[in-house]
């Protein structure tokens, strides 16, 4: 078995492989699948890489990293993050995880990174086991939000719109006094959050919404669509979990946005945002409206008045330097990485 860098024209076979690779949690199995554009879920980083295992001619797995410049303990480091991890069915158990996770060691050696990382769902033991065997430990537990729109229109609040760009410094400045003293954040300037609005596929500054009081911006944060970067495919759903999730069906694609570059100077502003959001996502269709953050994060209270369900995950880490990994800090989490 080799591994290799991912080539365009592999694309539709593993996206094949993503549709028959379904996975589970709390009662409800669905597949992942990167459609229309294979690669539009790996374009959300400045830097990033796809690689595949191959046997015999076949595609047997697929997993992806990114290297980026985070704070981890007041310090600049650079951090790697592992995602979508998958492996063909007639290739299981075969040591296709494996071999590929061996691959993205000696890579991240090559690329001098401090630190690699992955967020893995509470219910995936086959990889909590992988990354455990590869040292990887827990760092903290978190949470996937999911509010969910039941196409009953939510009130508009007053004072929120689309961004203006000339708004973008004063943007960047709240995003970063939000999540200053977190771990694995960047600090933003206005011109690379442009590049972000920019690059991100799907979120743009049309998508990026303020709210004002008194001329003054409170709370902000962007939509990335879903529906355009990865599919939910659901498969299978039990009753009990469909009684949390009730606008899930069997045999249906979900229709997700995920909420990013969030910033506020209290609870109750972001609420009012999110609230507008959610109201949008009514007029377009859309089931969920996903939002990530650490367990006990002050994010619960913003979203504790809206109808939610929830997913747990935890956050893995594996020093590859002398870098301290396990503190105290609050982390900062993105749902670009999920």
């Amino acid at each position: 078995m080799i591994t290799r860098d991912v080539r365009y024209d592999d694309a539709p076979i593993l996206q094949q492989h993503m549709r028959d690779t379904p996975q589970g949690t709390d009662g409800i199995e669905f597949s992942f699948v990167n459609e229309p554009d294979f690669f539009a879920r790996a374009h959300a980083y400045e830097s990033s890489r796809t690689l595949v295992a191959e046997e015999a001619g076949q595609l047997a797995g697929s997993a992806s990293f990114a290297v980026r410049e985070l704070l981890v303990a007041g310090q600049l480091r650079r951090v790697a993050y592992e995602f979508q991890y998958f492996t063909a069915p007639m290739f299981r158990r075969a040591g296709v995880a494996r071999k590929l996770r061996a691959r993205i060691d000696e890579e991240l050696l090559a690329a001098s990174a401090d630190l690699s990382s992955a967020i893995i769902l509470r219910e995936n033991e086959a990889s909590i086991g992988l990354f455990s065997q590869f040292g990887f430990r827990q760092r903290a537990s978190l949470v996937v939000n999911f509010m969910i729109v039941e196409h009953t229109d939510m009130r508009l609040d007053n004072g929120v719109s689309p961004a203006r760009r000339g708004e973008l410094d004063e943007i960047a400045e709240l995003i970063n006094e939000t999540w200053a003293g977190h771990d694995f954040y960047a600090a933003m300037t206005a011109a690379s959050l442009r590049q972000a609005l920019e690059r991100i596929p799907t979120v743009g500054l049309d998508r990026l919404f303020v709210k004002r009081e008194q001329g003054r911006i409170v709370a902000c944060a962007a939509i990335w669509d879903w529906t355009y970067v990865q599919k939910v495919l659901v498969h299978h759903i039990a009753p009990e979990a469909a009684s949390v999730f009730p606008t899930l069906r069997p045999n249906t694609v979900v229709q997700q946005w995920g909420v990013t570059m969030v910033g506020y100077r209290s609870s109750r502003a972001l609420r009012s945002l999110l609230l507008h959001i959610s109201n949008l996502a009514c007029h377009c269709r859309i089931d969920h409206v996903a939002l990530p953050f650490e367990t006990d994060s002050e994010l619960a209270e913003a979203t504790s008045k809206i109808a939610s369900a929830q997913i747990q995950g935890d956050l893995y880490l594996r020093p590859l330097t002398d870098l301290p990994a396990h503190g105290q800090r609050p982390i900062y989490l993105d749902i670009i990485d999920f």
